[in-house]
C-alpha cells in the first residue's frame, strides 16, 4: 500500500470507528468462539494422554471369562506389537460404609500397566491393604489408615465369608486415580451384577488379596505396544495401529477360545466321570452296609429273644432258691432251737440219774419246757413226750415243796424216777426227730447249693449274652453310622455330579473380547466432550460469522456510500478500481487482523479456560492446561479474512462500476416515481411522519438492512440462548410427566426366595403402586465403533404400560409397547438406525448378543433404554430373565420412606429416587448448557450495543438535516423524535420476526449439537423462548435507540446553513 493509502486507512478507522470496532468484534467473537471451543477438544484430550502416560494405560484390554492360560499368554506375547501384557484380577464387592453398602469394583494391582496416579500415601504392599478411589473416599470421608469392610457373599460358610478375596477387612494405605478411569461419570466405571447394577467405587490391592483358586485363569489381560508410544489416543495414526493390533489379537483369540473351550468341556467330563465312577463305588458300599446292617439286626434280635427267654428261666430260678432257701432257713432254725432243748433236757437227765437235781433246777426246767411249748419251731418236738414231761414237773412244782423235795428220799425218789421215764422218752422221740430232720437238712442244703451253683452259672452266662448283645448294638450304631455317612457322601457326591453337571451346561463357547483403548469408558466420556465441543464449534461460530458478515456488508456499504463523491475524485485522478477497492479491503483487512488477534486470545484465555474449568472438573485431571496453535490459529484468521474481504468487496463493487462523472454527482436522490401503494386510500390518510418512515425503508435500503440484521441478530441470539435452555429442562419434564409414571426403583437380590412377593406386600400395605420387571446394565455396541451404557428393562406384569408410556411418534403418539425389542429415540436420532435393524449389547462377561429393533420410543434422560418382551430376552441373551426390580409410584411418600419401610427385607439391594437422580444428571449437564446460554446472552446485548446504537446515532446523523427542517417547519422535538421513533418500531418489528424464526432453527441445531450420543431433547418452536427475545431485543432497541435520541436535544437550527 502507498503511504497515502495508510493514512486514508487510519483516517476512516478513526472516522467510522464504531463501525470498524463492530467488524472487529464480530471478528473477536467468530474467531474466539471458533478457536476456543475447537480448542476445548485437543486440550482435554491432550490432557487425557497425560494421564494415560503417566499411568501406563493399556492399549488393548483381553477379556476372556474361560481363563487364559500361561501357554495362552505366551501365544499373545509372540503377537507382533505386543511388547508388554499382564494380567489383574477383579472382583464386584458390596463396601460397606456408614450403614450404606456400595457396589466396588477391587482391581489386583499390576507392575506396570494401568498404575494408580496422584497417588496419596503408599500402594498396598501385601494382602489386607487397599487404596480407594479419590473422588469416592473423598465424598464419604474415608481417609488413609481407616479399615474398610466389604460384605460377606450369599452363601459362603467359610471363616472369611468371601469368595475372590482372602479376607473381608482392609486397612486404606492411600487415596489415588486411575488412568482407567478418568471420568467421574460412574456409568463409565461399568456395570455390576450385584447391589444398584453400577459401580460406585474403585478399589485397588495386591494380587495376593485375592483367592486365585476362585478364577478358571486369566480372565483379564492388558497389553502395551511401544510402536504406539508417541502417538496421542486420538491421532489417525494411533487408532489405525491399535485396531491393527487389536485385529491380530482378536485372530488369535478365536483359536485360543476355541482351543480353551475344548479343554475346559474334557475337564468338566473328566470330572463328571470320576464323579460318576465314586459314586457307583459308593453305591455299593451303601448296599453292603445295608445288607450287614440287616443281618446284625436279625442277629441281634434272635440274641435279645435268646436272651429274654433265659433270663425268664433264671428269674424263675432264682424265684424258686429263694424260697427253698427261705424252707432252709426255717428248717434249719427249727432243728437249731431243737438241738437246744434237747441238750438241755439231756443235761437234766443226767442230774436226775445222778439225782443230783435240785428243786430249782426242776423249777428252770418246767419253765424253759413251757417256753418250748409256746414257741412254733419247738411245740411239736417229741412227738407230745416233752409235754407229758412238762406236765410232770407241773405236778412236781405244784404238789411238792422245795422242803419235802429235800427231805423226802423217798418222795423225791418217786417223782424223779416218774421225770426220768419221762424224759427218756421225750428224749428218744426227739433224738429221732432231730436226726430226720439233719438228714433232711443235709440233702435240702446240697439240693441248694447245687441250685445256687447253676444259677451263678446261668446269670454270668445271661451277663455275658447281655454284653455280646451290646457289643452287637455298638456295633450296629457304628455300622448304621458308618452307613449314614456313606449315603451322606453319596449325597454329596451327587451334589457334587449335579454341580459338574450344571457348570458343564454353564460352559459357553465364549469369545475372547478385545478392546482397545479406544472403547474405555472414561475414553469415551473424553471423547463425547471432545464430540460435543466440535460439533458446538460450528454451529456458535456460524452463528456469529454470518452476523458478522451481514455486519460488516451493511458497514462497508455505509462507508462506501458516504465516501461516494471521494470515491469518484480518486477515478477522476486516475486510481484504478483495484487500488480504491484495495482501501476498503485494507480496512476490512486491519479489522479482521486485529480481530483475529484478539480473537485467538480470547478464545485460548477465556472461553478455552472457561469450558476447561466447567469440563474439567468432570475428570481426574481438572482444570488443565489450554491448548494453542499457531497454524490452525492462522487458518481460521485467514477463513474468516477471506469471508469478510469478499463481503467487502461485494459492498464496493456496486458504487465502483459507476463512472466517475457519476460519482462526483454524490449519492442519487431517491426517484419520485410513483409507487402503487400511494393511490390506495388507506395512503391518503396517514400522516405525514407515517408516511416519511415508509419512505425512508424503501429508499434507505442499506441502513434498513443493517438495522434488520442487528435486530435479528440480537433476537436469535437470544431465542436461540432460551431455546436451548427451555427445550433440555422441557425434556426433563416431558420425561417425568409423558413417559415415566413413577419415580423410584428398587432393586433385590431375585436369588433370595420370597423377596419379592415380601416387597409388593410392603409397597400395598404403605400405598404405592408398583410394577415388576427385570432391569439391568448392559453395554450397548454403536455403529460408530463406540460403547455406552444401556438399561434393558422386561416387563413383568400387564400394569406395564401404566408406568411407562412408550410413545414412538411425537409428544401426543398414542401408539404403545408391543412384543419384540424397542429403543430410546437417541440411538434413532444419531446413528440414523431403523425398525428391522440389528442392534448388538454387550453382557458383563463380554459377550456380544444381536436383538432385531422393533420400533424406536420417546425417551429423554441420560442414558440409553431398552425395553424387550420375555421371548426377545430369551432370544436374544438364551437365558429366562427373572424380575429383580419393582418400578414404583411412591404418591405422597419419598424415596426414604420407602427403604424405612422395606428396611426388614435384606434382599433389598437399592431403593433409589429416580427422579432426584435423573434431576442430578440433568442439573449438571445445564451448567456446560448455561455456558452456551450465558454466552450467547451476553452476546446478544453486546452485540445490541455496539451494532444498533451505531446505526441508530449513524441515521440520525444521516437525518440531521430532515429533522432540523421538520423543526423549523413547527414540529417540536418530540415530533421529530417520534419520526426516528417509529422508523425503529417499524424495524425492529421486522427484524424480530426474522430473529425469531432465525433463533427457533439455531436453538433446535444448538439443541443437535449439545445431544451426547445416549441423549434425545425435545425440540421445536418454544413460545416462551420467542416472546422472551422479541420483548427483550424490543426493550433493547428502544433503550438504545432513547439514548441515541439524545442527540436531537442538542441539534441547533442554524446548524441548517452548514448541512
Amino acid at each position: 500500500m502507498k503511504k497515502t493509502q495508510i493514512i486514508e486507512l487510519f483516517s476512516n478507522i478513526k472516522a467510522t470507528f464504531m463501525s470498524f470496532f463492530a467488524i472487529m468484534l464480530f471478528v473477536v467473537l467468530s474467531v474466539g468462539v471458533f478457536s476456543g471451543i475447537s480448542w476445548t477438544s485437543p486440550a482435554l484430550m491432550g490432557a487425557a494422554d497425560s494421564l494415560y502416560d503417566e499411568g501406563n494405560l493399556y492399549d488393548v484390554e483381553v477379556q476372556f471369562p474361560n481363563g487364559l492360560t500361561e501357554e495362552d499368554m505366551e501365544k499373545l506375547m509372540a503377537v507382533d506389537g505386543v511388547d508388554e501384557i499382564d494380567t489383574s484380577f477383579t472382583a464386584l464387592q458390596m463396601l460397606q460404609n456408614n450403614g450404606k453398602d456400595y457396589v466396588t469394583k477391587i482391581m489386583s494391582l499390576m507392575d506396570n500397566i494401568n498404575r494408580p496416579i496422584n497417588v496419596d500415601g503408599t500402594l498396598p504392599q501385601k494382602a489386607g491393604e487397599i487404596a480407594l478411589n479419590r473422588l469416592w473416599a473423598q465424598g464419604q470421608n474415608v481417609k488413609v489408615g481407616d479399615a474398610i469392610t466389604f460384605k460377606h457373599d450369599a452363601g459362603k460358610g467359610d471363616e472369611d465369608g468371601m469368595t475372590y478375596l482372602t479376607c473381608d477387612t482392609f486397612t486404606v494405605t492411600a487415596l489415588v486415580d486411575s488412568p482407567a478411569y478418568v471420568s467421574y461419570n460412574l456409568s463409565s466405571y461399568g456395570f455390576a451384577s450385584i447391589g444398584s447394577g453400577y459401580i460406585q467405587c474403585l478399589a485397588f490391592v495386591t494380587p495376593e488379596s485375592f483367592d486365585s483358586s476362585s478364577y478358571p485363569g486369566y480372565v483379564q489381560a492388558y497389553i502395551r505396544s511401544d510402536s504406539l508410544r508417541g502417538l496421542g489416543t486420538a491421532d489417525a495414526e494411533y487408532k489405525e495401529k491399535v485396531q491393527a493390533l487389536s485385529d491380530d489379537i482378536t485372530q488369535l483369540g478365536d483359536s485360543l477360545a476355541e482351543e480353551r473351550y475344548g479343554g475346559i468341556m474334557s475337564q468338566a467330563q473328566q470330572k463328571i466321570g470320576e464323579a460318576e465312577e465314586k459314586l457307583a463305588d459308593a453305591k455299593k458300599k451303601i448296599e453292603k452296609g445295608e445288607e450287614q446292617i440287616k443281618e446284625g439286626k436279625k442277629a441281634l434280635k434272635e440274641g435279645k429273644a435268646e436272651y429274654k427267654a433265659n433270663k425268664k428261666k433264671l428269674d424263675e430260678g432264682y424265684a424258686k432258691l429263694t424260697a427253698g432257701q427261705k424252707e432252709y432257713n426255717d428248717a434249719k432254725r427249727k432243728y437249731d432251737k431243737s438241738v437246744v432243748m434237747y441238750n438241755s433236757m439231756k443235761a437234766y437227765r443226767q442230774k436226775l440219774a445222778d439225782d443230783t437235781l435240785t428243786y430249782d433246777d426242776i423249777t428252770e426246767m418246767n419253765r424253759q419246757l413251757d417256753a418250748f411249748s409256746k414257741d412254733k419251731d419247738t411245740k411239736d418236738l417229741g412227738s407230745g413226750k416233752m409235754a407229758e414231761l412238762n406236765k410232770t414237773l407241773d405236778y412236781i412244782n405244784a404238789n411238792v415243796t422245795e422242803e419235802a423235795w429235800n427231805e423226802n428220799q423217798e418222795l423225791k425218789d418217786m417223782y424223779r424216777d416218774q421225770a426220768l421215764a419221762d424224759i427218756d422218752e421225750a428224749l428218744k422221740e426227739t433224738d429221732k426227730e432231730l436226726k430226720a430232720a439233719k438228714k433232711t437238712l443235709d440233702q435240702k442244703d446240697k439240693e441248694l447249693k447245687s441250685g445256687w451253683n447253676q444259677y451263678y452259672s446261668g446269670a454270668a452266662k445271661l451277663e455275658k449274652a447281655k454284653k455280646q448283645i451290646e457289643d452287637g448294638e455298638k456295633k450296629l450304631a457304628d455300622k448304621t453310622a458308618e452307613l449314614e455317612e456313606a449315603k451322606e457322601k453319596y449325597e454329596q457326591g451327587l451334589e457334587t455330579l449335579e454341580g459338574y453337571r450344571k457348570q458343564l451346561d454353564k460352559i459357553k463357547d465364549y469369545d475372547l473380547t478385545v478392546l482397545s483403548r479406544q472403547e474405555n469408558g472414561g475414553l469415551m466420556v473424553v471423547r463425547q466432550y471432545c464430540d460435543l465441543t466440535d460439533n458446538l464449534r460450528f454451529s456458535m461460530a456460524a452463528l456469529f460469522i454470518i452476523i458478522g458478515l451481514l455486519v460488516s456488508y451493511s458497514s462497508i456499504s455505509r462507508i462506501v456510500r458516504d465516501q461516494i463523491i471521494s470515491i469518484g475524485t480518486k477515478k477522476a485522478l486516475g486510481l484504478r478500481k483495484k487500488e480504491i477497492t484495495l482501501s476498503y479491503l485494507a480496512y476490512s483487512g486491519t479489522a479482521v487482523f486485529i480481530g483475529g488477534l484478539l480473537g485467538l486470545v480470547t478464545g485460548t484465555l477465556g472461553i478455552e479456560q472457561v469450558l476447561a474449568g466447567t469440563i474439567g472438573e468432570r475428570f481426574v485431571m481438572g482444570t488443565y492446561a489450554p491448548y494453542f496453535s499457531v497454524s490452525q490459529g492462522a487458518i481460521v484468521i485467514a477463513v474468516e479474512l477471506v469471508l469478510i474481504l469478499l463481503t467487502t468487496w461485494l459492498a464496493c463493487r456496486s458504487v465502483l462500476k459507476q463512472q466517475a462523472v457519476e460519482l462526483l454527482k454524490g449519492e442519487k436522490p431517491p426517484t419520485a416515481k410513483p409507487r402503487f401503494f400511494e393511490k390506495w386510500a388507506l395512503w391518503q390518510r396517514l400522516p405525514l411522519l407515517t408516511k416519511t418512515v415508509v419512505n425512508n425503508c424503501i429508499n434507505d435500503k442499506r441502513r434498513v438492512f443493517g438495522t434488520i440484521i442487528g435486530i435479528a441478530g440480537c433476537t436469535a441470539l437470544i431465542v436461540t440462548a432460551v431455546t436451548v435452555d427451555n427445550n433440555i429442562q422441557k425434556s426433563f419434564t416431558w420425561q417425568y410427566e409423558d413417559v415415566y409414571n413413577y419415580d423410584t426403583v428398587i432393586r433385590y437380590n431375585a436369588g433370595v426366595e420370597g423377596a419379592q412377593a415380601g416387597i409388593q406386600e410392603v409397597l400395598d400395605d404403605i400405598g404405592t403402586e408398583s410394577t415388576s420387571v427385570y432391569a439391568s446394565p448392559f453395554k450397548l455396541m454403536q455403529p460408530d465403533g463406540n460403547q455406552d451404557s444401556v438399561t434393558v428393562t422386561v416387563p413383568f406384569e400387564d400394569d406395564f404400560d401404566s408406568f411407562v408410556h412408550l410413545n414412538s411418534g411425537g409428544k401426543e403418539s398414542e401408539e404403545q409397547y408391543t412384543d419384540g425389542v424397542w429403543v430410546s429415540r437417541a440411538y434413532n436420532a444419531h446413528f440414523d438406525a431403523q425398525p428391522g435393524d440389528k442392534i448388538e449389547i454387550m453382557d458383563s462377561e463380554g459377550q456380544i448378543h444381536q436383538f432385531t429393533i422393533q420400533g424406536f420410543f420417546n425417551h429423554y434422560l441420560f442414558n440409553n433404554q431398552i425395553i424387550m418382551s420375555r421371548e426377545a430376552y430369551v432370544s436374544g441373551f438364551g437365558s429366562e430373565a427373572a424380575p429383580n426390580a419393582f418400578l414404583v409410584d411412591s404418591g405422597q411418600l419419598t424415596a426414604k420412606d420407602i427403604k424405612k419401610a422395606l428396611s426388614g427385607i435384606k434382599a433389598v439391594r437399592m431403593v433409589k429416587d429416580d427422579y432426584q437422580a435423573a434431576f442430578d444428571v440433568f442439573n449438571d449437564f445445564s451448567n456446560i448448557a448455561g455456558a452456551v446460554v450465558l454466552v450467547y446472552l451476553v452476546l446478544s446485548v453486546l452485540m445490541a450495543v455496539i451494532v444498533l446504537f451505531d446505526l441508530y446515532t449513524v441515521f440520525i446523523e444521516e437525518k440531521k438535516k430532515e429533522l432540523i427542517i421538520l423543526m423549523i417547519n413547527g414540529f417540536s422535538v418530540k415530533d421529530a423524535r417520534q419520526y426516528i421513533y417509529r422508523d425503529t418500531i417499524v424495524l425492529t418489528i421486522i427484524g424480530i420476526i426474522f430473529g425469531v424464526i432465525f433463533g427457533v432453527v439455531m436453538g433446535n441445531v444448538t439443541i443437535m449439537t449439545l445431544e451426547p450420543d445416549m441423549a434425545y431433547f425435545a425440540k421445536g418452536i418454544d413460545w416462551m423462548a420467542c416472546g422472551f427475545g422479541a420483548a427483550a431485543s424490543g426493550v433493547l432497541a428502544i433503550v438504545l435507540c432513547s439514548l441515541a435520541l439524545r442527540r436531537i436535544s442538542g441539534f441547533k437550527l442554524s446548524d441548517i446553513n452548514k448541512l
